[in-house]
C-alpha cells in the first residue's frame, strides 16, 4: 500500500520539481522517469507498481507544461 502511495506522490512530483530546476519539461520528465526507476528498484516490483507511476508522472508532466504557460504569459 505504501508503494503505491509513494509512486503517486513522488511520481506527480517530480516532473514539477525537475521542470522548475531545469527550466526544461523534456530534461524533467526523463530525470523523473530515472528517479522513479531507481527508487522502485529497477524492473523488479509488479507491473501495477510500475503503471501507476507512470501514469502519475504523466499528470506530473502535464501539469509542468500547464505551469510553464502560465509562467510564459506573466
Amino acid at each position: 500500500m505504501s508503494e503505491i502511495l509513494v509512486a503517486i506522490a513522488v511520481g506527480a512530483l517530480l516532473p514539477l520539481f525537475f521542470t522548475r530546476i531545469t527550466y526544461n519539461k523534456y530534461v524533467g520528465i526523463v530525470l523523473s522517469l530515472v528517479l522513479l526507476t531507481a527508487v522502485f528498484d529497477g524492473f523488479h516490483r509488479s507491473l501495477s507498481i510500475q503503471m501507476i507511476a507512470l501514469v502519475s508522472v504523466i499528470v506530473g508532466f502535464y501539469f509542468s507544461i500547464r505551469i510553464e504557460k502560465k509562467l510564459k504569459r506573466k
